[in-house]
């Protein structure tokens, strides 16, 4: 699978990847915006739904020594949300980074 193996792929219809930062932030809010940008230099994987990040990948080793997954919790349509299914289905060991104010883990 394309998203287990970090690869560029690009569905039919909304659902894509890419390697690098996004050019587009889409609907993603500010304080979203904000992180990512701040991490623009880092992000070598990106899940696109639409034009909007839904996650991202940066090389960053959690204490298993694996890259560090941020998914943001944000809900968007039901198509994005099944996007986002798949994302906690494939990383399910993983939670949801938060920004309020600054990143932590849950």
């Amino acid at each position: 699978m394309a998203l287990a193996a970090r690869e560029p792929f690009k569905t039919g219809g909304s659902f894509r990847a890419i390697l690098g930062m996004p050019d587009t932030l889409g609907r993603l809010p500010e304080e979203w915006c904000t992180l990512i940008r701040k991490q623009r230099d880092e992000v070598f994987y990106a899940v696109m739904s639409y034009k909007t990040p839904i996650a991202w990948v940066l090389p960053e080793r959690d204490h298993e020594d694996r890259d560090r997954v941020i998914i943001p919790d944000v809900e968007y349509s039901p198509t994005t949300l099944g996007h986002q299914r798949l994302l906690h289905a494939l990383y399910g060991d993983l939670r949801p980074v938060r920004v309020y104010p600054f990143p932590t883990r849950r």
